[in-house]
């Protein structure tokens, strides 16, 4: 039996880091740690996988919200820390960074058809990502096809950060 842990905590604070939000930012970094800390003797014992879900957001700027930007690459960091120091326990660490999805989180655009257009002509595939195409990554990522992958956080965006 293979376990898989998968750790995805929002972090969504448009004015940055002010007053009380400072400790809702070092919260998003203890859930991570709490979260890995707590299943990492399953892990181990089952040479399991730990999948971090980030964003692309970790790998472009996003004018307007800092904290999610900066929980986001700071999640992609955490996924290369963690697979370089997990590996040699048999644990495979890596993460997937979905673009603009169609979900609760993006229906501000989503219900907004000149908003949505413009959104989609900046993603060469032309839609949105669906839950179905993240969960195809996650299984990919969790597979004995990505045993010798580690540390790396894969882009599922349809080609928006190309």
């Amino acid at each position: 039996m293979i376990g898989v842990g998968v750790p995805s905590f929002q972090f969504n604070e448009i004015n940055g880091l002010k007053g009380s939000r400072r400790r809702r930012w070092g919260s998003f970094f203890d859930q991570h740690s709490q979260c890995s800390k707590k299943f990492y003797p399953m892990l181990r014992s089952s040479a399991g996988c730990v999948i971090v879900v980030s964003s692309t957001a970790g790998f472009h700027s996003t004018k307007g919200n800092p904290a999610y930007n900066a929980s986001k690459a700071g999640a992609v960091g955490l996924t290369r820390t963690l697979g370089e120091a997990w590996a040699e326990d048999g644990i495979r660490v890596n993460g997937i960074a979905p673009g603009f999805v169609d979900t609760k989180m993006t229906k501000v655009t989503t219900g907004n058809p000149r908003r949505l257009e413009e959104s989609l002509q900046s993603i060469p595939l032309k839609r949105l990502g669906t839950p179905a195409d993240m969960a195809g990554a996650a299984l990919y990522l969790a597979s004995p096809l990505a045993s010798y992958v580690v540390g790396q956080t894969l882009i599922v965006d349809g080609g928006f950060v190309l």
